[in-house]
């Protein structure tokens, strides 16, 4: 107790890294995540373009169809605003190096200032990492060493859980009634129990999102920065993401409840989004999700230490990658 009698806090190392870091604490987590993880680049481009909050896509008004159009041909497969604005950056900066940069941009509706942006932050980003040791260097080449696996998409999602969970929307692959003017299948996309009256609420993913307009319909799970009520509720920020990306990157261990799945063979995660699991499943989740903690606690305490690297860490990182993958 201090002198004064009221009581006294410690920070963890891992709570110390995370607020020397100049953003929020659920963004620090997944850049430290995607470090040791060995997919840093693109995550390195997705938080700092969200602690900017400027978006790299932009349209005069009277050319916004078209620019949405261009924008989803080029950067639609990601199925991510996130990964679709690091796919534009690393774009920018090889038609930059070739001399093209204003072309590029140009073509695809990319806004230069805010990448030029995107770059300083994604640099100052960079040089935190570097002094907390979770890269070796502040360089290209040390960014490249902690991005083995940064071509890893679904690796990717689910460590973009780990900064937006728990949001998470509800997409229903829906056929069109008789008489709606919309004639092809549609996602139907919901917030379990997000109703005042406590049943689901329907919202729509914002049309400046790469997922407005999918190019397939398809039922599954998104999560999202945040939520924007105009004439409709609207989804900011999304990603589309698996089952298994939010058991092992999202859901906490009291919603990893084996005995609970046991009863009603599903997981219930916030939100009110259930997952069908059976309790081996689960059990392998939670126990997978404590071996990851415990080596990013383990790094965060030892910084000249590279967990990730001993035999250990091998295992943990490539079961990880396995299972996410595989699911």
């Amino acid at each position: 107790l201090p002198a004064g009698g009221g009581v006294m806090y410690r920070c963890t190392p891992l709570g110390g890294h995370l607020s020397s870091l100049p953003l929020d604490t659920r963004l620090g987590k997944m850049l430290l995540l995607a470090a040791l993880t060995r997919c840093l680049d693109p995550l390195l481009t997705a938080a700092a373009a969200l602690s900017l909050g400027a978006s790299v896509f932009s349209a005069p008004r009277d050319r916004q169809q078209e620019a949405s159009f261009l924008q989803r041909e080029a950067y639609g497969q990601t199925r991510s605003d996130q990964l679709a604005a690091a796919a534009a950056y690393r774009g920018w900066c090889d038609a930059r190096a070739a001399g093209k940069e204003r072309g590029y941009c140009e073509a695809r509706y990319l806004n230069a200032r805010a990448l030029r942006d995107l770059e300083a932050a994604r640099g100052e980003l960079l040089r935190h990492l570097a002094s907390a040791r979770f890269v070796k260097t502040p360089t290209a080449e040390g960014i490249a060493e902690a991005s083995t696996f940064a071509g890893d998409d679904a690796l990717l999602r689910g460590v973009l859980c780990a900064a937006l969970y728990p949001n998470v929307a509800a997409a229903t692959r829906t056929a069109p009634g008789s008489r709606a003017a919309q004639r092809t299948p549609y996602e139907k996309v919901t917030l379990p129990g997000g109703h005042r009256s406590g049943g689901d609420a329907q919202v729509w993913v914002h049309p400046s999102s790469i997922n407005a307009r999918p190019e397939r319909a398809e039922s599954g799970l998104y999560v999202y920065l945040d939520k924007v009520e105009t004439s409709r509720l609207f989804l900011r920020e999304t990603t589309r993401v698996s089952a298994a990306a939010l058991l092992l990157f999202g859901a906490t261990p009291a919603e990893l409840d084996v005995e609970r799945v046991k009863t009603c063979g599903r997981v219930e995660l916030a939100g009110g989004v259930r997952v069908r699991a059976s309790p081996q499943t689960v059990l392998l989740f939670k126990l997978l999700r404590r071996e990851l903690d415990a080596l990013l606690t383990r790094k965060a305490r030892a910084p000249d230490a590279w967990p990730e690297e001993e035999p250990q860490g091998v295992v943990v990182l490539s079961t990880v990658r396995a299972v996410v993958a595989g699911c």
